[in-house]
């Protein structure tokens, strides 16, 4: 036997001692290449054999790193077969059968957030952002995971410009690029949050906020009962959900809000924000605030958009990251493409590494930095955007009063 050998040997004999787990050849055959293949099955000291796993297939065995399951899943993958949303399947459903003036029996999702008021102005900008970034040597090659310069940059620009009144609070070192605002908030909760730690959430919340926390991350929702929705949570409120999640002993990690809200579509007060803030930081709870619908305020009436970044004057405390992706505002969810903007250097360093696996196209990245680059253009399509959607807002509301139907007004 080679050293090779036997250092495998000693390897796999000490693994079996320290696993405590009982293994039995259940099978010895051979494939059509000859070669000898052992199924093992495990199980537990003591313990029964297992016969069917979470997902209802066959024994549980493996060679190793094979196994002997009609499913081939793990239990993460198990628990990744629930669905996005719990009516997912039925908007795929609708997406096959629209409504039209030529199909008036057909669906009209209303369960989707997403701006088709714009899509002909992108697309004709998008197609000449494609001419300037596929020639460019950084489309084809690797570079900083966390995104390329072009895009932060311009990501920081626009904040600045259209978010913080022309005020430099956010840098292009603050911007971490990421697939999409699901992708960014995962990944954020990865690095900042234990598994089985809590995420408190004032609701009513965006219900694909579970998902994104809970599926790889292993985090718990947990949602904070909230009186007055126009208003917000009050510290109390927040109170009341922390002391409820400790009780059960569940640590509380962080905090998650969205500003304007989803699915209520109110701008909080400033105050209400800084209440907010005082009282996370009183916990030493990492601060998350999805941002999304930053440039889609219409203005019909009531609160004007604060960014916590203006309230903060800029990203300057390590327990803050702000979401933002061009889903919402430049109605591209099929863009895949959202930042973090946050001053925690070690954060972003961490997002650094695990972005490889969520990374935005560089292609993409260079399309979206010569998009959000072109001022003159960006000033006129969110003019555009938010007087159709003022005007959309306009008429469903009218609508609604007509029929009797009552619902929270946008503020």
């Amino acid at each position: 036997m080679s050293v090779s050998s036997v250092s495998f040997a000693l390897a796999i004999s000490s693994w079996l001692l320290v696993s405590q787990y009982h293994f039995e050849v259940v099978e010895m055959n051979e494939d059509q290449a000859g070669s000898k293949r052992r199924i093992v099955r495990r199980r537990s000291s003591g313990s029964q054999k297992k016969e069917v796993n979470e997902a209802g297939s066959s024994t549980s065995s493996r060679l190793f790193g094979w196994k002997e399951r009609s499913s081939y899943l793990s239990s993460r993958g198990v628990k990744a077969q629930q669905p996005i949303l719990s009516y997912f399947g039925m908007f795929l459903e609708a997406l096959g059968n629209l409504a039209s003036a030529s199909n008036p029996g057909g669906k009209i999702p209303f369960c989707v957030a997403e701006n088709k008021l714009t899509q002909e102005r992108l697309s004709e900008r998008f197609i000449q952002a494609a001419k300037v970034a596929f020639p460019q040597h950084e489309a084809w090659e690797y570079n900083d995971m966390t995104g390329l310069a072009k895009m932060k940059g311009a990501v920081a620009r626009l904040w600045n410009r259209k978010v913080c009144g022309g005020s430099e609070l956010v840098r292009e070192t603050d911007v971490v690029c990421g697939a999409g605002a699901a992708a960014v908030l995962n990944n954020t909760f990865t690095c900042t949050c234990e598994v089985g730690e809590a995420v408190l959430i004032p609701a009513p919340y965006y219900a694909a906020f579970e998902n994104d926390m809970e599926v790889l991350s292993g985090l718990r929702p947990v949602r904070v009962a909230v009186a007055d929705i126009v208003r917000g949570a009050t510290i109390e409120e927040w109170e009341a959900a922390w002391a409820g999640a400790n009780a059960a002993g569940v640590q509380v990690g962080a905090i998650l809000v969205t500003n304007p809200n989803n699915p209520v579509g109110v701008c909080y007060k400033r105050k209400v924000i800084e209440e907010t803030l005082t009282w996370a930081r009183s916990h030493s709870l990492f601060i998350i605030v999805d941002e999304i619908y930053a440039l889609s305020a219409h203005g019909v009436e009531g609160e004007k958009f604060t960014s916590v970044v203006e309230i903060e004057r800029g990203l300057v405390s390590s327990d803050l990251g702000v979401v933002w992706a061009m889903s919402k505002d430049f109605g591209g969810s099929g863009l895949r493409a959202g930042v973090l903007m946050t001053g925690n250097e070690k954060l972003k360093q961490s997002m650094s590494n695990i972005s490889v696996f969520s990374g935005v196209s560089h292609p993409m990245q260079l399309m979206i930095a010569d998009v959000l680059s072109d001022e003159n253009w960006v000033d006129d399509y969110l003019a555009y955007s938010n007087e159709q959607l003022r005007r959309c807002y306009e008429i469903v509301t009218r609508t609604l009063d007509e029929i009797d139907v009552p619902y929270v007004k946008a503020r």
